[in-house]
């Protein structure tokens, strides 16, 4: 018998599969701080981290938008959960540039099968 563990971790490789058949590239581009030289101290801006998702970009119903969570505008993005997106993180999608403003993570038995991204210009 398959554990639940086993189970989510199955329909994660689906959920992956799905959105790279259905979905699009998204790079999201992370800020890894500056570096700063310890002898010379001068400190300077670190190379941002891409990070390689497939994803979906939606539009927010009209009554989900409230003003103050929800922003006319923003979108809803769907990611696979093959890196976890962080908030400050940069998402580049074939429609523009996108803030990232919230996350929730889809995680039954502690196992990430995807990622609900908030975006905002």
């Amino acid at each position: 018998m398959q554990s639940m563990t086993g189970f989510y971790e199955s329909k994660a490789r689906l959920v992956v599969e799905m959105l790279k058949k259905y979905g699009r590239p998204v790079v999201l581009v992370r800020d890894t701080g500056k570096v700063c030289d310890p002898v010379t101290g001068v400190c300077t801006p670190g190379e941002p981290e891409q990070l390689q998702f497939n994803g979906v970009l939606k539009s927010y119903k009209q009554g989900q938008i409230d003003g103050t969570t929800i922003m006319q505008g923003d979108k809803l993005l769907i990611l696979d959960a093959s890196h976890e997106p962080q908030p400050g993180d940069l998402a580049h999608t074939a429609d523009g540039d996108w803030q990232i403003v919230g996350i929730e993570s889809l995680n039954p038995a502690g196992v990430p099968l995807a990622y609900r991204v908030q975006v905002r210009r």
